[in-house]
């Protein structure tokens, strides 16, 4: 199946890399996981993922072949939210409905550990009876084109064990302005989406990071490349990718060990007969994933890509199934494949062989990958840390690398702690413990209840020393999600509320959080606003114009601002932090040379942060210092006098009443 005279796939055209053997009986049954967790992810999956895959062509067309079962994986904040909007009702209509507790696996910004452990727990609930599943593994950020995942089906019922298929991004903000308003139709929960249409509508919204991913484009580049793309003219792109997602895999054995990402791993441990396919011709199968506006963009280099650069960082982690994935070649086009594309092509072949004469010979194991390493470590420090649970070592043998890669991260954490809960050390200590002494001085009671609300998972699975056993947490987002049967339900619940700001979006709609928050709070109830700065101390004159131009969201009438206390940071501690994420980066791409390096470092930054904190917690005021870097800031507020005054008696026994008093 080949286009006439460039010998390349045509419309429809699937390359097959299979190994030999005879096919399989076909499949009995399919199940579609995913992980999902956060208002963000699940409000965006909700609004845009999930009515493309309502889409006649996907679940429908797979439910109508097939028994099927959809899995959320999540955590059980998050569950009634997913299994009661009207969007899930019509799912459920489709096919049954599963909802997982995921929680113990979450462990802050960790996603692609937390997601891959996910993936694997539901497969392997499945016992015996996963040898004839299919199933499919789903992200929550994708746009699936119509008849996608009926395709998928195809190749499966045909005898593949896994399918391979490769994706470019999109800026998800012109995602949620204009998609509804070129292909939703009136009156229908589906959201359909041709593959042609779909690429057409993509290719002027293409993400940062997909073009610098672009060879022949020479304005920008990325540091770390994972996938690599050619323009070949304005309605055609053309991909080649060392990082393929498995969108479907039916596994060939029941005995698999997972020693990497899923990305890494899945396909070589469970397909072991290697009957896998790729699917390269957008026709086909076409995703296409929306990431914020600035997602990456630290990665970002101007300049060409260098060849030499980009071998050396795909040495580090490419696997033997990454280096063969890069042999397909993947063709998005929203009309006709064009004549032009043989020569483009060829520039394709000619780059990714020369790439792969300069890599290291010797790939890195998808078992017990060098990455897969270090996150695992991380997350099993993590789980024990939030549930008081010493964590055992791995039992399987690891290189002198590895072990001190394992070494430097407990060190730091030895030496300095992990936020929120950090030494005295470590330079964000000053921030975390004013956080903290505030918080004590509001707690005074045994039976106290706090609701926490927050904008970074990593925050609230640190679990901050000091937090009553009766605190609730929310994300920020979450909460303006919240039915209005919930919300009522939560209704003069809480002695206070603490709210923590580690980015700066949620400081620009601060009145609408704070409106949200009051009618929750018991009559003398305190609202504790933490603000720090989550980009490093580096921008903190950046953070402290987004206070200043976001002081208004606290200027209420209705809430008073009693007290507000600034962290100093002064030039050194700003030196300190930045140092210390240098050192960490070069620990974890170079162990060997790094390590005395991180040892020496570790032992001379300790005291010197130490000093920097005094010193910050000495200059500590409620006034900011002219010209002077901020850290983070707290602050208290209280309901008015007057509201709490006029509160009417009967609040206590009727929630309801509360809510309508503040005009909620």
């Amino acid at each position: 199946m080949t286009a006439p005279g460039n010998g390349l796939p045509r419309a429809g055209a699937i390359e097959t890399r299979s190994g030999t053997g005879q096919r399989r009986p076909p499949p009995r049954s399919v199940q579609f996981l995913l992980p999902i967790w956060g208002s963000r992810y699940i409000t965006q999956f909700l609004n845009f993922g999930l009515p493309t895959l309502l889409a006649p062509g996907n679940i429908p067309a797979v439910a109508g072949a097939l028994p099927c079962k959809f899995v959320f994986l999540t955590n059980a904040q998050d569950a009634e939210f997913i299994r009661d909007h009207p969007q899930t009702r019509s799912l459920a209509s489709l096919c049954d409905i599963d909802i997982q507790p995921i929680d113990d696996l979450i462990t802050g910004d960790n996603y692609s550990t937390t997601i891959t452990l996910a993936y694997e727990r539901a497969v392997r609930a499945t016992a015996q009876a996963m040898l004839d599943t299919c199933f499919f593994f789903l992200i929550s950020d994708y746009l699936v084109a119509d008849g996608a995942l009926a395709h998928v089906l195809a190749r499966m019922q045909a005898g593949a064990s896994g399918i391979l298929a490769g994706n470019f991004q999109v800026i998800e903000e012109d995602a949620v302005e204009t998609l509804h308003a070129r292909f939703a139709q009136a009156g229908r929960h589906d959201l359909v989406l041709p593959a042609r249409d779909l690429v057409a509508w993509a290719l002027p919204h293409l993400h940062a990071m997909t073009a610098a991913n672009t060879v022949n484009f020479p304005l920008c580049h990325s540091a770390h490349s994972n996938r690599l793309f050619w323009r070949v003219d304005e309605r055609t792109l053309i991909g080649r990718f060392y990082l393929m997602h498995m969108i479907c895999i039916r596994p060939d054995t029941c005995d698999f060990i997972i020693g990497a990402s899923c990305d890494y791993s899945f396909i070589s441990e469970m397909c072991p007969s290697q009957r896998i396919e790729v699917l390269t011709d957008s026709d086909d199968y076409l995703v296409v994933e929306m990431q914020p506006r600035d997602h990456e963009k630290h990665f970002l280099k101007l300049g060409r890509m260098r060849i030499d650069s980009l071998a050396a960082s795909l040495s580090e982690w490419t696997t033997a199934r990454h280096r063969e994935n890069a042999k397909s070649m993947l063709v998005y086009h929203a009309g006709e494949i064009p004549d032009t594309l043989g020569a483009v092509a060829a520039q394709s072949n000619a780059f990714v062989e020369e790439i792969g004469r300069r890599l290291a010979p010797m790939p890195q194991p998808h078992r017990d990958h060098p990455y897969w390493l270090g996150a695992i470590a991380a997350h099993r420090w993590a789980q024990g840390r939030r549930i008081g649970a010493t964590v055992p070592e791995p039992v399987r043998d690891r290189s002198l690398r590895d072990r001190m890669k394992d070494a430097v991260h407990w060190l730091r954490v030895a030496t300095f702690g992990q936020p929120p809960n950090v030494r005295r050390c470590h330079p964000r200590w000053p921030d975390y413990h004013a956080l903290t002494r505030q918080l004590r001085r509001r707690l005074t009671g045994e039976n106290q209840k706090l609701m926490v609300l927050f904008d970074s998972l990593a925050f609230v699975t640190g679990r901050m020393d000091g937090l009553p056993a009766r605190a609730v947490t929310y994300e920020c987002s979450r909460l303006f999600e919240l039915s209005p049967r919930q919300y009522a339900m939560l209704a003069d619940s809480f002695d206070g509320c603490m709210v923590v700001l580690q980015g700066e979006e949620e400081l620009s709609r601060g009145r609408r959080l704070i409106a949200r928050i009051r009618p929750l709070l018991k009559t003398h109830g305190f609202i504790l606003v933490f603000a720090v700065n989550g980009r490093g101390t580096a921008m903190s004159r950046e953070f402290q114009q987004k206070l200043v131009s976001s002081a208004t969201q606290f200027l209420d009438m209705e809430t008073w601002l009693n007290e507000v206390h600034f962290i100093s940071a002064g030039w050194l501690r700003v030196a300190i932090i930045r140092t210390m994420m240098l050192l960490s980066s070069a620990v974890t791409r170079r162990p060997l040379l790094y390590f005395p390096v991180a040892t020496i470092a570790g032992a001379c930054l300790a005291p010197l942060s130490l000093a920097c904190n005094w010193f910050a917690m000495m200059s500590g005021s409620e006034t900011a210092k002219p010209n002077a870097n901020c850290s983070s800031v707290c602050m208290e507020l209280r309901p008015s006098a007057a509201r709490a005054a006029s509160a009417p008696s009967n609040v206590d026994e009727n929630p309801t009443a509360k809510l309508a008093m503040y005009g909620t």
